[in-house]
């Protein structure tokens, strides 16, 4: 009896011991430095994910800035290459000049606006340019200064921008105080537009707004220009095909030559202007972009020399009244640092078929108007942000496309100043002034 006891006491005794020997192995935890090494790897580890993310979406940010400014050019090329195709259509290269306008304009702006292609090179401190008063564009300091040296070209070209139609003259009076032009509707296309005009479409007067220019042509086939002061359709009292569309001229132009206007045919002239500007609020609404438009272009001065819009330009697309006055105006590109032309010239009145090209360093602007029957455009956009540190070597030559374009014009330290920049070209014909012979 007794010595099962003791033998119970003594396996009691070792399962004690064991028991208390497992129990301080399970709450045995890291050592110092087992955590040290722990935190250390993790660390690393959490570095290296921050850096890759990081990495990758900067990338990631400044190819959507350049598919942004990529997507910008070719928009702005598309549209001005497309009215530049359409230059001198249903008009002529120089109405002064052109021996088949018989009344021909004697004064300003109309001798400089009537012509089908007109090219100003860049020149900030020129408040108009050909003796039309344009509004000069706004270039920020930014753009002109040594780390840009940039003044973009500007472009007007004129012709019929509204309708592929011309429109057949009923009877047209020539009285001073009345100057009525009467457009017959037994014509297809005039049927077409007048009907849709009483059915809320475009209108007939949409084509003849006020202050806007036409085309006449006579009966002999010579050519006057006239502004455009009233439009209405009118009640058809006598039973025939005319009077039922009507215009009103500022003046009907009468010269040697000139035949019966009653017969012939009109259509309209437009006159659209591009230009590279930096856009205030105050500027937008002066350009007729309306008050939501004008709202996003307003830039508090401090906050665009942080972010670097003080130095954003747009290409703004114009249109343009009989005097020279803006129209409406539309942006077409955004983050414009350039623009610039080159062409080809007919050479002469006996030559007409030989061209002359006119590099993008030569001075487009200062040939003759009228002789131009090519044009070479070359648009740059850039990145919103800046992305670079380092100037480009060597620097910029304003007759060459930039590499990268400074945005803050001012140095400071730890932050990036120079963006990239994407160039595309195009040589566009004028079709419309083929074989014309260069007066």
């Amino acid at each position: 009896m007794t010595s099962n006891l003791a033998s119970a006491r003594r396996r009691s005794a070792r399962s004690l011991d064991c028991s208390s020997g497992r129990s301080a192995e399970l709450r045995r935890g890291f050592t110092m430095v087992e955590l040290m090494v722990a935190i250390t790897a993790a660390m690393v580890v959490c570095a290296g994910a921050y850096t890759l993310a990081r990495t990758s979406l900067d990338v990631f940010q400044q190819e959507a800035r350049m598919n942004a400014a990529q997507f910008s050019n070719v928009m702005g090329m598309n549209r001005l290459t497309t009215d530049i195709k359409r230059a001198g259509y249903m008009m002529t290269p120089d109405a002064v000049g052109d021996p088949n306008v018989c009344a021909k304009p004697t004064s300003l702006p109309l001798t400089e606006l009537l012509f089908a292609v007109n090219v100003q090179e860049g020149d900030p401190t020129s408040a108009a340019y050909s003796g039309a008063t344009i509004p000069a564009p706004n270039l920020p300091p930014a753009v002109v200064d040594a780390a840009n040296n940039r003044n973009p070209d500007r472009l007007r070209v004129a012709g019929n921008y509204a309708i592929a139609e011309r429109f057949k003259l009923g009877n047209v009076d020539a009285d001073p105080t009345s100057q009525l032009i009467n457009i017959e509707v037994d014509q297809l296309a005039v049927q077409r537009i007048f009907r849709d005009s009483l059915s809320g479409g475009p209108g007939f007067c949409s084509y003849f707004p006020n202050n806007g220019l036409a085309r006449l042509v006579d009966n002999a086939g010579l050519t006057r220009y006239i502004e455009i002061v009233g439009c209405a359709p009118t009640t058809n009292g006598d039973g025939s095909n005319y009077a039922t569309l009507q215009l009103t001229a500022a003046s009907m132009p009468t010269g040697p030559g000139c035949g019966e206007l009653s017969g012939g045919y009109i259509n309209p002239i437009n006159i659209i202007d591009y230009a590279a500007m930096n856009l205030t609020q105050a500027e937008a609404l002066a350009e007729g972009m309306g008050t939501q438009l004008a709202a996003l272009m307003t830039q508090d001065a401090a906050i665009a020399g942080v972010v670097g819009d003080a130095s954003r330009m747009e290409l703004v697309r114009r249109q343009l009244k009989a005097d020279g006055s803006i129209r409406t105006a539309e942006i077409v590109a955004d983050y414009v640092v350039d623009l610039n032309f080159q062409g080809r010239v007919a050479n002469t009145p006996l030559t007409p078929h030989v061209l002359t090209t006119v590099p993008f360093t030569g001075q487009i602007g200062t040939q003759p108007q009228n002789r131009i029957r090519q044009l070479g455009v070359r648009l740059s956009t850039r990145a919103r942000n800046p992305d670079r540190m380092v100037a480009p070597n060597p620097g910029p030559d304003k007759d060459t496309p930039l590499t990268l374009f400074r945005v803050f014009p001012t140095a400071a330290t730890q932050r990036l100043a120079w963006a990239r920049v994407r160039t595309f070209y195009s040589d566009v014909n004028i079709t419309n002034l083929n074989g014309i012979i260069p007066w």
